[in-house]
């Protein structure tokens, strides 16, 4: 099941007989889903005045929904099944990390301190507490943990205020990830993940590889060197590298 909901986060629709679904989160970067379903008048009248569309596992006990994507009633498309005459729906949106591209850095803007200090800011001076009221959205607030001792020096103007964030996420090691709370917050929270990839294992006996090609290349590989330091042309001093002979020798310089 997949609920839509509307800007104040009321459930102002439903998705029963959903064909297929992707739902993608990332751990830098927005994410997206895709929602296919039978068509009908009432689902297009609910997608139009939906913002978010949340799928029952989403709705936590304490109250938030998490994995929220905001779908803001415009991206979708209809079409009809050729055999069965029936009319599909499909619905794209984006995770609620995107809604900070809606807003850029307004004027110039330097500041100086840890990432986190700095996206904390950037959210504050262009979303949450802008001089502009009119830019202003009262129902979001930031969480962060591990801020980063390291302190940077960063000047913005006209950027976008999502790529600003993320471009920082990405550089310092930061995932973002955004909660509907239980109190009708946008809470957009960052934190640093663990690398867990040295416990992942793909293999066709584990059944998550299904297809293997191998490839070996050694077309570029060398085994000898030439190797030039100090000095110009026959003052240059020089020095070799590998005990290769005949045609198994490859040199580089």
């Amino acid at each position: 099941m997949i609920y839509l909901l509307n800007e104040s986060f009321e459930i102002i629709g439903q998705l029963e007989n959903v064909s297929s679904y992707i739902w993608t989160t990332r751990y830098y970067s927005a994410g997206e889903c895709e929602i296919c379903a039978p068509c009908t008048s009432e689902i297009v009248q609910s997608v139009e005045s939906a913002m978010f569309a949340a799928r029952d596992i989403d709705f936590q006990s304490d109250g938030s929904i998490k994995n929220v994507m905001v779908i803001d009633g415009s991206s979708y498309n209809i079409t009809t099944d050729a055999e069965t005459g029936q009319e599909i729906i499909t619905i794209n949106g984006n995770c609620l990390k995107s809604l900070l591209a809606r807003r850029v850095i307004w004027g110039q803007f330097t500041i100086t301190g840890t990432p986190l200090y700095i996206i904390n800011a950037l959210i504050q001076q262009n979303l949450t507490n802008p001089k502009l009221t009119l830019r202003k959205i009262d129902n979001v607030k930031i969480s962060y943990t591990d801020n980063k001792p390291c302190r940077i020096t960063k000047m913005y103007k006209g950027d976008n205020l999502l790529d600003a964030v993320l471009a920082l996420c990405k550089r310092y090691g930061y995932g973002m990830k955004g909660t509907i709370t239980a109190d009708n917050y946008i809470k957009f929270e960052f934190y640093r993940g663990q690398d867990k990839s040295n416990q992942i294992f793909m293999s066709v006996q584990n059944d998550n590889l299904t297809n293997t090609t191998y490839t070996s290349d050694k077309s570029n590989s060398a085994n000898a060197a030439m190797v030039g330091g100090e000095g110009e042309g026959n003052k240059q001093r020089t020095a070799s590298i590998g005990r290769k002979t005949g045609w198994q020798r490859k040199e580089i310089y």
